[in-house]
């Protein structure tokens, strides 16, 4: 008995060092030969992460085309690598800072593959890092969720029109004044109960996930301020999901000044704003809204919540991502930069299918492939989902070009938070995408008519609404949300007189219910 428990142990042992050490670390680049679907087929072949354009593998397989060793023990005493986004004109002085920290194993074209040598590895002056660990990946599966649109919806528009600007910039500037938001310091903690409060007083399902950062190799605190989840639960299919997230923690050199306005309060505001009127309606499918810590030394946070949702299978639609979206560059018109991998193309074209239909009169979209996950959406796609980022950029650039003031203490509203005209538009982008996908719920109340015409009168500047009401509350908002008139009615009546609106484009509502939108342009219908 006790030579088989012996044996037990020394085959579970033996189990635990092949797992550690699992060969050499190798990237394989991905080409016609090396197709990526083909790769991950192969059993000799562990997978812990991929992009258009490489593979980081460890095997003892060294056939494959094309194939570089870039550690021969990989996962070394269980450390993990990282892939750290650095642009070119960086990397000699990163590369000086960090020399007795981290080995260089690869360098491509903005960024570096590093290995951990003792602490005092930092991440570069720009976005991000990320951190490669022995695990393996998992690929995306199309998705049949994904629906084409040919016009607005009224419902939708209606919702997007909510988003208050106002609110927005309140927003980025309350998570600012904590100074830091380093992911282990006091002020992170604040920030985390106050993004709770404010998904609590939404009516939202809310958690906190807390995880270890152990390992980090910063020489900072293992324990880190938590994940914050908000859950709005769908009326017909729970069980489907519709994500979206933003990191709130920041950071800069010291970590002691590191307001993060742009990185990443802007997004993380965007994501309690999309929160915030989403949570009053209904939707089909359940919506996720995450704020994740820990995202600036290697996605800890959203790496821990998007493996969980892989464990329990949570069926996952799609993760739409915002960081960095509030700063504008000179001369630049508002662009809304997409991030992804090719292989979650599906919901990139579904996210510029909405940006193109609701927002026409303005280039917005500007689309990169990209091999370095600077942010949380990595981690949702190696955990197996469609995932993709929307991000500031300048389309002078065939790179991604970010805020200037990131990672220091100049990352303020006013320098690099300077144009809230884009941070609502991302907004905007975003509660379209995921009201679209989610799939509002608008049965709940009878409209007798829902085909009103609407139709101005020169002669006294009066618009009449033409259709049935009983008991009926009719409500007429401006583009930007404003309330501007509003009529119940007690009995039948045939017809709604609305005088003295100016030009522009309005909403009429009918029980809270949008069922027409109507352009009042030099007195013609359009």
């Amino acid at each position: 008995m006790h030579m088989k428990k012996r044996l037990l142990l020394t085959l579970c042992m033996l189990f635990v060092f092949l797992v550690s050490f699992a060969g050499k670390f190798v990237l394989i680049p991905i080409t016609e030969t090396n197709n990526l679907v083909t790769l991950f087929n192969h059993k000799e072949l562990k997978i812990h992460y991929y992009c258009d354009d490489y593979v980081l593998a460890s095997t003892e397989n060294l056939t494959y085309s094309g194939t570089l060793v870039l550690d021969d023990n990989a996962f070394e005493n269980d450390c993990p690598y990282a892939i750290v986004h650095c642009f070119d004109t960086y990397k000699e002085d990163y590369l000086a800072k960090i020399s007795n920290s981290a080995k260089i194993l690869y360098a491509g074209k903005d960024f570096l593959i590093m290995k951990f040598l003792s602490d005092g590895f930092l991440p570069a002056k720009n976005d991000g890092m990320f951190l490669v660990r022995n695990k393996e990946a998992k690929l995306p599966k199309p998705s049949r969720y994904y629906p084409v649109i040919s016009g607005i919806d009224p419902s939708v528009q209606s919702l997007i029109e909510q988003i208050n600007t106002d609110s927005l910039m309140a927003k980025i500037r309350h998570l600012q004044d904590y100074g830091t938001r380093g992911y282990f310091k006091p002020q992170a903690y604040d920030a985390q109960e106050w993004i709770k409060s404010k998904f609590k007083t939404m009516g939202l399902e809310v958690e906190l996930q807390h995880f270890s950062t152990a390992g980090n190799w910063m020489g900072t605190p293992d324990t880190s301020s938590a994940n914050i989840i908000a859950i709005q639960r769908g009326t017909k299919f729970p069980d489907e999901y519709i994500a979206c997230g933003a990191h709130y923690d920041s950071y800069s050199y010291g970590w002691e000044k590191c307001p993060g306005a742009d990185d990443n309060a802007s997004g993380t505001s965007g994501i309690l704003e999309t929160a915030r009127i989403l949570s009053q309606y209904k939707f089909e499918r359940s919506i996720i809204y995450g704020c994740f810590s820990a995202e600036e030394i290697g996605l800890y946070g959203s790496d821990a919540y998007a493996s969980r949702c892989r464990d329990q299978g949570l069926n996952i639609v799609g993760y739409l991502n915002m960081d960095g979206i509030g700063y504008l560059w000179e001369g630049e018109e508002n662009r809304l930069l997409l991030i992804y991998n090719n292989l979650s193309k599906q919901l990139t074209d579904f996210y510029t299918n909405i940006c193109n239909v609701y927002f026409p009169e303005v280039n917005l979209v500007y689309h990169l492939l990209t091999g370095e996950p600077g942010s949380d959406y990595g981690s949702f796609h190696l955990n197996g989902y469609q995932a993709v980022s929307s991000q500031e950029g300048t389309g002078l650039s065939a790179s991604y070009l970010p805020s200037p003031y990131w990672h220091t203490p100049k990352d303020t509203i006013g320098l690099s938070v300077n144009s809230a005209c884009q941070v609502s538009m991302f907004t905007k982008a975003l509660s379209a995408s995921i009201a679209t996908l989610a799939k509002a719920v608008t049965n709940s109340v009878t409209v007798f008519n829902q085909n009103i015409l609407i139709y101005p009168n020169p002669a006294n500047d009066k618009l009449f609404i033409e259709g049935e009401f009983v008991g009926q509350n009719i409500e007429i908002f401006d583009i930007n949300g404003k309330l501007v008139a509003r009529k119940t009615t007690d009995s039948n009546i045939t017809g709604i007189e609305i005088s003295h609106l100016p030009q522009g484009i309005y909403f009429v509502k009918i029980s809270n219910i949008v069922v027409g939108k109507f352009v009042k342009k030099n007195y013609k219908h359009e």
